[in-house]
């Protein structure tokens, strides 16, 4: 529970640096409809409720909505992630057999004299 919490924490913060690289897909194509308005106040609730009980010497134990959307995004984060490896392997595959396809010129011969 607690790594899917920081996963998700952590997966939040690092939204605005793949933002700012252009190189990256957008991050509603990853996230969008995963993480709700909800699940953040749930996660600061709880981050809240855990810092009060930090200080009082208890442990705050996160509420079972939290337990269950973390759950849920986990799972869903999963598949993604599934589909997302099976069409980079599938578009790897492409490439090499592509490039299995093409003829490639044979370098040219080179002497003793050029050896490092």
């Amino acid at each position: 529970m607690k790594r899917i919490i920081a996963a998700g924490l952590l997966s939040l913060a690092l939204l605005p640096a793949y933002a700012q690289d252009s190189r990256q897909p957008p991050a509603n194509s990853l996230f969008g409809g995963i993480v709700q308005e909800r699940d953040v106040d749930l996660v600061f609730d709880y981050l809240r409720d855990a810092l009060k009980g930090a200080m009082e010497g208890r442990e705050a134990t996160p509420p079972d909505e939290l337990t269950q959307r973390a759950e849920a995004i986990g799972g869903e984060l999963k598949r993604r992630g599934a589909a997302a490896a099976r069409a980079a392997i599938d578009a790897i595959e492409q490439s090499v057999r592509d490039a299995m396809r093409e003829p490639r010129p044979l370098p040219p011969p080179t002497s003793p004299s050029q050896r490092i």
